[in-house]
């Protein structure tokens, strides 16, 4: 996904974020590999998946426990809204 970044290939970013969301789908224990997807939107700026993740995520404990593990300079602002959106009204 870097070098797609790099060369500006933003059909293969989707088709790579797109086929990320197909496999947690599809995912036996979501919880196992939530944090790496969390991660990997957060590192890749993936909107999509984001959202994917925020919807399987039960508690805002469990939100805020992973957003004080990553690096919050690096997440983008669309990325902050979704989170800080989820945190007030998610119910």
């Amino acid at each position: 996904m870097q070098i797609a970044e790099y060369y500006g290939m933003h059909n293969v970013i989707r088709y790579c974020e797109l086929s990320f969301i197909r496999d947690f789908e599809t995912a036996i224990n979501k919880n196992q590999c939530i944090e790496v997807i969390f991660t990997l939107s957060i590192m890749s700026n993936l909107r999509r998946m984001m959202a994917t993740v925020l919807r399987n995520i039960e508690t805002r404990d469990e939100l805020m426990g992973m957003v004080k593990k990553v690096d919050v300079d690096r997440m983008s602002g669309e990325l902050m809204k979704m989170i800080v959106t989820w945190v007030f009204y998610d119910d």
